[in-house]
């Protein structure tokens, strides 16, 4: 195994929310390894479906505010697409938690992000991020810290997997 392959290796247990308890590797690249689930993460596994639904119905909320930006060939697929998005692994154990983030109840830069890989494919021609950012945030708009995210693209796990999702279902 190289060293890249061990850093690779090594952010996705870190990203994982795992904590390594052990962690040996023989001279021929055999890893052994003990690990718990943070509790963090548990905790959204075990979240139950009613407050999973709340935020998804929050989140499908606020995507609808940018319909009247999408071309017409994809307006009746658009929720589709989404609710499609949403149940992605890699998503889910993200898009549920707000951190920091004021006024949300869901992870509202990664949504952003995400349109950001939808963007080029589904918007009308011509529509600027100040759009998007006005639309989604009427009382700042583009003063909002959301546009610098609807600029942005979201992290490689998640990124790779909204990309396999968009190529075959767009």
């Amino acid at each position: 195994m190289t060293d890249e392959q061990k850093l690779e290796f090594a952010d996705k247990v870190v990203k994982s929310g795992a904590k390594i308890g052990n962690f040996v590797m023989d001279n021929h690249g055999t890893m052994t390894l003990s690990a718990t689930v943070a509790d963090d993460l548990k905790e959204k596994e075990d979240m139950p479906d009613t407050t999973l639904g709340q935020g998804k119905e929050a989140i499908m909320e606020y995507v609808d505010r940018l319909k009247p930006l999408i071309r017409q060939e994809y307006q009746e697929r658009y929720d589709e697409i989404w609710m499609g998005i949403l149940e992605l692994k890699e998503v889910r154990e993200e898009v549920y938690d707000k951190g920091k983030q004021q006024d949300t109840t869901f992870n509202r830069n990664l949504v952003a992000q995400i349109f950001h890989m939808m963007a080029d494919k589904i918007c009308l021609p011509a529509i600027k991020v100040s759009h998007m950012a006005e639309r989604l945030e009427p009382d700042k708009g583009v003063d909002h810290p959301v546009r610098k995210k609807l600029g942005e693209s979201p992290d490689k796990l998640i990124k790779k997997s909204v990309e396999n999702y968009l190529l075959e279902n767009l």
